[in-house]
């Protein structure tokens, strides 16, 4: 149990450090048999750690579990150890890809005449 309160510690410590451009919504899809959950973390103003949001969908609706207006981290904090509750549960958690933006640099290069 030590282990798994440690590992959560490091990812969110790390996605902690990472530049704010890096942050984007998470989304995991979890099944058991034919049933399926979507968890998801939304982040109200892209690039930056709050406020945000964590949120759980049964398939009526989605509930926000947890939020936050200025704590950095805890939205972080509170879907990694309910993802693992849900893993611990029995169910088979994913996380899904999700398209973000390219930096803008990249674009901008993209975009440059040859």
């Amino acid at each position: 149990m030590k282990l798994i309160k440690t590992t959560q510690w490091i990812a969110v410590v790390a996605a902690l450090t990472c530049s704010t451009a890096a942050l984007a919504d998470e989304v995991y899809t979890c099944t058991h048999g034919d049933q399926q959950r979507v968890i998801s973390l939304v982040y109200m103003n892209a690039g930056q750690p709050v406020p945000c949001q964590v949120t759980y969908d049964k398939g009526a609706g989605s509930l926000v579990l947890w939020s936050a207006e200025n704590q950095a981290g805890y939205c972080e904090e509170q879907l990694a150890a309910f993802i693992e509750k849900q893993r611990v549960w029995g169910w088979n958690c994913k996380a899904e890809q999700l398209e973000q933006e390219q930096p803008q640099q990249e674009q901008q290069q993209e975009q440059a005449p040859e």
